[in-house]
């Protein structure tokens, strides 16, 4: 047994002496790249307008990186962009960050229904049955530049609120105001899968009531919301 116990600490032994020298020497830092961005990372630009970029920098440690830079954005088309920077520093290691351009109608209205809404909703199947309803969940609505607002759930809480999935399950986005008050969807984004909306239809916004109504499409099926301050 003394005999079997040596052997077994000596391949131990042998086992540690051999994975260090593998190891050995090929542990290092490395600075990633931190982006300082010039002007706010929403930025308002008005329709027609070409976008000038207002400038960013990447710095890893003391060293400043070479950025690229691309993004959608249609200048002529009302709606929510992004840009797009990335960086690579000397270890090969890359970086990445964004900027949201919302393209606007000067001429847009003036409304602003910024506010804290509470949602009645109710979700079917695509043919109608299944019906589950909601209700008195808050969903928070505000003004980012003339005629577009953003949404904190255009399902009005029945993922994250409804089922207690919690704020990853939130459909977030963004939603333009039309001329007869109707409402337009313009992005839309929830992070724990990863997708947005198939469809929204049938927005409107009544300034008499303040009451807010519309149908989104979401993995075939629709949900029916409205929020009310």
């Amino acid at each position: 047994m003394k005999k079997i116990i040596n052997i077994v600490g000596f391949a131990c032994l042998f086992l540690f002496i051999s994975c260090e020298k593998e190891t050995e020497g090929i542990s290092f830092e490395t600075n990633y790249a931190n982006f300082e961005m010039t002007g706010e990372s929403f930025y308002n630009l008005a329709l027609g307008t070409a976008y000038a970029e207002p400038g960013i920098i990447a710095m890893a440690g003391e060293d400043e990186l070479s950025v690229t830079a691309s993004n959608n954005i249609d200048h002529t088309t009302v709606g929510i962009y992004e840009v797009n920077y990335s960086a690579t520093n000397a270890d090969g290691f890359g970086a990445a960050t964004s900027r949201t351009v919302a393209v606007y109608d000067p001429s847009a209205q003036a409304i602003d229904f910024s506010g804290d809404y509470i949602s009645d909703l109710y979700r079917t199947n695509g043919d109608g049955t299944g019906r589950i309803e909601y209700s008195g969940f808050s969903i928070s609505i505000s003004k980012v530049a003339p005629g577009i607002f953003y949404v904190t759930d255009l399902l009005g809480g029945f993922y994250e609120k409804g089922y207690a999935y919690g704020v990853a399950y939130a459909m977030t986005g963004y939603i333009a105001l039309n001329a007869d008050n109707s409402l337009t969807l313009l992005s839309s984004h929830v992070n724990s899968w990863g997708d947005g909306l198939g469809g929204f239809k049938d927005g409107k916004y009544d300034p008499t009531t303040g009451i807010i109504t519309w149908t989104a499409t979401y993995g075939g099926r629709p949900f029916y919301v409205t929020l009310k301050l």
